[in-house]
């Protein structure tokens, strides 16, 4: 853990140094001296970019210096549940189990609620499609059935 964010506040000190000597380069050049327009303006934004770069990692190493004590609870945090993955490799199997449950759930919710919905009495429109009108009754039904369905799934 320690390796990939010290790899990170390198690279990111590579990428301003970079920046840098993009910077120091557009100086030494004989355009800028002359004061060329185009030149100028790829000066400025040199200029933001380099900016940009050494904020952002002055800005990372000061979070990961504020948050040391966090990283290693963090840390300690990941090597106890590598331990736990490694004693109970099953657990991997949950997650798809009740991705299956529910998906068979709700299948059976749509097909039942397609029922329900079908179940009223069918009336011919001015239009190509009929529609379906529902009694006082039959509407209860489907908005339990709806109100049941969502609230089974929360407990999936």
């Amino acid at each position: 853990m320690w390796t990939s964010i010290i790899a990170f506040l390198l690279s990111l000190g590579a990428l301003t140094f970079l920046q840098w000597q993009k910077w120091n380069a557009i100086q030494l050049t004989d355009l800028y001296l002359s004061g060329d327009p185009d030149t100028l303006d790829s000066y400025k934004i040199q200029t933001g970019v380099l900016a940009f770069c050494a904020a952002i990692t002055f800005i990372m190493l000061i979070v990961v210096l504020c948050s040391y004590k966090k990283i290693k609870l963090v840390i300690a945090i990941l090597k106890t549940a590598a331990v736990f993955m490694g004693d109970t490799p099953l657990i991997l199997i949950l997650p798809p189990v009740f991705a299956i449950i529910t998906l068979l759930f709700w299948l059976f919710w749509m097909f039942a609620i397609t029922y329900l919905y079908a179940s009223g009495t069918i009336v011919a429109g001015t239009n190509p499609f009929a529609s379906i009108v529902l009694s006082d009754k039959e509407k209860y039904f489907v908005l339990y059935f709806i109100f049941g369905g969502l609230w089974k799934n929360c407990f999936f």
